[in-house]
């Protein structure tokens, strides 16, 4: 038998309003970078040669996954082209197929165009376009943890805690997976994916949020009970019962001596400095309460903190933080803050003196 019969077509990936535009204009210009030569069969079902995927689905422009429709591939008769990357105009009667990126944004373009007569295939690349969200995620999640530290830290010292970004990708992709806490591996992951269930006093809590997350990663590298830790959940439960009532700030500042000598002897277990990941545990359990990100907490405890031992740590915090809630959680403050002066921003919280 012979090889099936192919011929050349053009591929593009489109968001969902350039493509109606097209649909109802009937033409669109377009970057000639935007367009792909390619080989389909007689039915126009491209045939894409092995590891040439990457290189096509690199250009496909930013989507959510949650909304696969909002961007489709759409094949092409012809296949638009310029030297210097010029715009192209293409027309709707150039269109032959369409694929969205998956199983269910298939099912809702057949829902919108139901009546069009447009055939609309089977995802292209569907694997890989996940994978290409997810690389997306991460990526948008650690410039979150970058930004915040811009907005809180003075320049010299904005970009402490980017060494630790090479092992914290694996907490973001691991908590936006649903990895259970029980279930996660390594330091980042077990502290992204832990959830405070026991009663804990609300805002001293975290010294013992800590104590769970250490020994959790402990016990998953084979080591049972540590001296060290032993004697750090000893002190946190003294300070649970000598101060109840105060918030995590107000007794790292009391209790900076100790705080500090125990997160020196605990550091050598550690990827992180202890003190760092108290003050994400604090800043993550007071803005779940308040339903989402706020700068106040996070502010609150540079002002009093920084010139306390614990400037270093604040700086790897707020990388912490900012890359677990992630960039567009931090944007809107960080355009707000172009636009003032950053000492107005201290200002906001109404617990700190101002003359």
């Amino acid at each position: 038998m012979g090889q099936p019969a192919t011929k050349h077509a053009s591929l593009a990936s489109l968001n969902i309003q350039e493509f109606r535009v097209l649909f109802f204009e009937g033409r669109l210009g377009l970057r000639s970078s935007r367009f792909f030569e390619i080989d389909v069969d007689n039915d126009w079902v491209p045939a894409v040669e092995r590891g040439r995927e990457a290189d096509l689905i690199e250009h496909v422009p930013v989507f959510e996954l949650e909304d696969e429709n909002a961007v489709l591939w759409v094949v092409l008769e012809t296949a638009p082209h310029s030297e210097d990357d010029r715009f192209v105009e293409i027309t709707f009667s150039q269109v032959r197929a369409l694929h969205a990126l998956s199983e269910r944004g298939q099912r809702r373009l057949r829902a919108d165009f139901k009546e069009t007569g447009l055939l609309i295939r089977e995802p292209l690349f569907a694997d890989a376009i996940e994978d290409l969200w997810l690389q997306r995620f991460v990526q948008m999640h650690l410039a979150g943890g970058v930004t915040l530290q811009s907005l809180v830290m003075p320049k010299t010292e904005a970009s402490r805690g980017t060494r630790i970004s090479d092992e914290v990708p694996a907490a973001v992709k691991a908590r936006h997976q649903g990895v259970k806490f029980e279930e996660a591996t390594g330091f980042f992951p077990i502290l992204f994916c832990y959830e405070r269930h026991d009663p804990f006093p609300p805002r001293i809590g975290s010294f013992l949020d800590f104590g769970k997350v250490v020994r959790a990663f402990l016990e998953r590298n084979g080591c049972k009970e540590d001296p060290v830790l032993a004697g750090y959940r000893r002190f946190a439960k003294a300070l649970l019962e000598e101060h109840r009532d105060e918030d995590c700030v107000d007794v790292m500042l009391s209790h900076g001596y100790w705080i500090q000598t125990y997160s020196i002897l605990l550091s050598g277990l550690l990827p992180v400095h202890p003190d760092a990941v108290i003050l994400f545990l604090d800043w993550k359990y007071q803005l779940e309460e308040r339903g989402g990100f706020s700068l106040d907490p996070i502010l609150y405890a540079r002002r009093r903190l920084a010139a306390r031992y614990f400037g270093q740590s604040i700086g790897v915090a707020c990388y912490l933080s900012g890359s677990y809630w992630g960039f567009d959680s931090i944007a809107q403050l960080y355009h707000a803050e172009k636009m003032q002066d950053r000492s107005s921003l201290y200002r906001r919280d109404p617990r700190i003196p101002h003359g």
